[in-house]
């Protein structure tokens, strides 16, 4: 086993780290690679792990320090079955699986590599503790992958060496979206008809922008005519965006489906006409360190709107598989709706590129590639 990852936060749990830590283990596997996963118990991991082409080694779940030393011991035992030193130990993020990791370097003195996402490299709230327990955590790992350039720019603001650090974007797997199922019976379920479609996927929290496109979408009506607006995910503020559709006069205009199932969730990318998710910088809150949902959708072949905020810049080329606006320019993301809401061809040459681009770079399989020479290059392999 050459590379054990340690992942707090895995299936069957859900989220854009979860999603990372599995796919990234599962593409490193298919290389070839003996691959292993420390993490927590959860609900429904029996069955999970059952199904999973990889070893999984459950720790109990504790405190967030405790959780640490359970992974450390979780990573003893599963070390303890192979010969072979492991390549890597990878922490899918700094805190607690950074820690456990650092606990390891003098077990068989791995590559000890920590995956950065976003704005976790910053004191919180003033905590010095948690300053001095990252700046602690940072200098003992021998190698920083960051999502997107953003990223990497975070891991240099904290300290780190850019020697130390290789951006690795993350990806996709684009069989998974290609092909949709029964689009038109979805478009019948939801009360679409012909009118271009907007869609955002994700989390309903205030960073994701949903309420801009809420409040923006009547000038987009001015100039387009009809344009349904479809909503999938579920979140804190849920209530507020029903609230504000019918505030602003577009609730008739709106469709709010809650979180999709996964295999459903490729026909919603189908649907849609372009995929919007203007990200911001909400204070408190993290960043878009870079956003697999642009990826999918280009997958589906489907051009998107995003903002130029967080690491959204690796994940979106403007004017290739989308088209990139300033944050809090209001007129520039007006116009990228209404361009690729009324202009169809435009909307699909965007789409096709923008499926070209994630075949060309943004595989799981190429992101394995990246990872792995990342690892080879840091350790002289």
């Amino acid at each position: 086993m050459s590379v054990v990852f340690l992942a707090a936060d895995f299936p069957p749990s859900t989220g854009g780290i979860q999603t990372v830590a599995y796919e990234l283990a599962l593409a490193i596997q298919e290389k070839g690679e003996d691959v292993g996963v420390v993490t927590v118990c959860r609900p429904g991991a029996d069955e999970f792990d059952a199904n999973c082409p990889y070893p999984i080694a459950r720790v109990p779940e504790a405190s967030k320090l405790q959780t640490a030393t359970n992974l450390c011991e979780g990573v003893t035992e599963l070390i303890g079955q192979i010969a072979e030193r492991p390549r890597a130990i990878v922490a899918t993020k700094w805190f607690p699986e950074g820690l456990a990791a650092a606990a390891t370097m003098k077990m068989k003195r791995p590559c000890v590599t920590l995956i950065g996402h976003g704005r976790e490299f910053r004191i919180n709230g003033g905590n010095p503790l948690k300053w001095f327990l990252q700046k602690y955590i940072l200098r003992q790992i021998n190698l920083c992958i960051a999502g997107s350039e953003w990223t990497a720019g975070e891991f240099r603001k904290a300290g780190v060496r850019p020697d130390r650090i290789r951006v690795v974007n993350y990806g996709v797997r684009p069989e998974v979206f290609e092909t949709a199922g029964d689009v038109a019976g979805l478009k019948t379920e939801l009360g679409i008809g012909d009118e271009p479609v907007l869609l955002t996927v994700g989390r309903l929290v205030a960073r994701k922008g949903h309420a801009d496109v809420l409040r923006l979408l009547p000038r987009v009506l001015e100039r387009v005519g009809d344009v349904t607006y479809v909503v999938v995910g579920s979140g804190p503020e849920e209530q507020m965006l029903h609230d504000a559709a019918e505030a602003y006069g577009v609730a008739e205009h709106v469709r709010f489906v809650g979180k999709a199932d996964p295999e459903r969730l490729p026909d919603y990318y189908h649907l849609c006409d372009a995929f919007v998710m203007p990200t911001k910088d909400v204070p408190g809150d993290p960043l878009e360190g870079f956003g697999v949902v642009y990826l999918e959708a280009n997958a589906a072949g489907k051009p998107t709107i995003a903002t130029d905020c967080g690491g959204v810049a690796d994940a979106v080329a403007d004017g290739v598989s989308g088209l990139l606006v300033r944050p809090d320019d209001d007129d520039a993301l007006v116009d990228a709706m209404v361009q690729l809401t009324s202009d169809r061809e435009r909307a699909r040459t965007l789409g096709d590129s923008g499926r070209d681009r994630v075949m060309s770079r943004f595989t799981w399989d190429k992101v394995a590639d990246r990872f792995l020479a990342a690892l080879d290059d840091r350790t002289g392999r």
